[in-house]
């Protein structure tokens, strides 16, 4: 008398094919990794700061991001993880290195100067 009735699949996104996922990957790392390398390598040897050139450069990513979150209604990971490092790099760069390695120690000196000035 009573019909079973088998469970429904789960709701997902489609499997990719193996030549699918190869392109997107191709185009990840083409506008995450290679297209911010070429414009900040461009752009400095035309003579722009280091500061502006990396902002710059950062717009690959953003734009993979927009296209990635409009496809498939995601943040694309790999691209934040560049942007984040592309803007600890600006920041770097903007106060200098020196600076830099200042404020993360504390203080002007290396964890060794303490016991070569006998400290």
């Amino acid at each position: 008398m009573s019909a079973q009735q088998e469970p429904a699949a789960p709701a997902g996104p489609p499997a990719r094919s193996g030549a699918a996922a190869a392109i997107g990957w191709i185009l990840t790392i083409g506008f995450n990794v290679v297209a911010p390398v070429l414009t900040y390598n461009m752009l400095t040897d035309r003579g722009w700061s280091e500061f502006g050139a990396l902002l710059v450069s950062g717009g690959w990513p953003v734009v993979d991001s927009l296209v990635h979150l409009a496809w498939r209604r995601k943040v694309d990971e790999f691209a934040v993880v560049t942007l984040v490092f592309l803007v600890i790099t600006a920041l770097v760069t903007l106060i200098g290195p020196r600076r830099a390695w200042r404020t993360s120690t504390g203080s002007g000196s290396t964890p060794t100067s303490g016991r070569r000035c006998g400290g």
